[in-house]
């Protein structure tokens, strides 16, 4: 991925960071819950990580997503599709050179982004990551986590490691289907918890709820008392 595919990639994701937030779907060929978050912009991989760890949904903890399938994917990709805003780009004149005596002054063009609304795929964290070990892509979390991936849908020519620092995982990068390696941080905004899989959440019991069953036991105990 190269500057271009990331400065594209924020622009997408912070657009859809002010959506309304996905409700969680089913897929029945597993029976996990899908949801994709938009509300809670996360900019780093390990924000992404942490945020999804903190989310629970009918008593499963949720995890930054894994894809093992084609037929997982294919699912989730009506999930991720939506109205986002694109980057381009204009070679524009942004100066001039000096003029000497041998040459007339020429102008300078450099590359210019420009955004423009679009339909398309979300770039969004998806959990996985080769830091440990450059081109081994394994899963970093769910029933999956530390397992090599035995499926990929990387773009065309990913993933590259522009720059010698691409160790995250982006799904549905440039309003594609595909997924490319980034930076750990800025790539997207976007994240996919997945629900299942996992030891069911512990619901921790309110304290209002231990206080009435404490009173309760009190004047059940006093009632016997009576009693005799």
């Amino acid at each position: 991925m190269n500057k271009c595919h990331i400065l594209g990639a924020a622009a997408v994701a912070a657009s859809a960071a002010s959506s309304a937030l996905a409700v969680p779907v089913r897929w029945e060929a597993n029976g996990h819950y899908y949801e994709l978050v938009l509300n809670d912009p996360q900019d780093s991989l390990a924000g992404a990580m942490a945020a999804a760890a903190d989310r629970t949904f009918h008593g499963l903890k949720g995890y930054l997503a894994t894809i093992t399938s084609a037929d997982e994917m294919a699912f989730l990709d009506d999930l991720t599709f939506g109205p986002v805003v694109k980057v381009g780009w204009n070679l524009v004149v942004v100066g001039w050179t000096s003029a000497t005596e041998f040459e007339d002054s020429v102008p300078r063009y450099d590359w210019v982004p420009y955004t423009y609304p679009d339909m398309g795929w979300r770039p969004t964290w998806l959990a996985a990551s080769d830091a440990d070990h450059e081109g081994n892509w394994t899963w970093i979390a769910g029933p999956e986590n530390g397992e090599m991936l035995d499926y990929a849908n990387w773009a065309g020519g990913e993933p590259n490691d522009w720059g010698g620092q691409e160790d995250a995982l982006i799904g549905w990068v440039d309003g594609t289907k595909h997924w490319n390696d980034a930076l750990e941080w800025g790539a997207a905004t976007a994240y996919l918890v997945e629900y299942g899989g996992m030891e069911p959440a512990v619901v921790p019991v309110p304290a209002t709820v231990l206080l009435l069953g404490s009173a309760l036991g009190l004047l059940g105990g006093l009632g016997r008392r009576r009693a005799t």
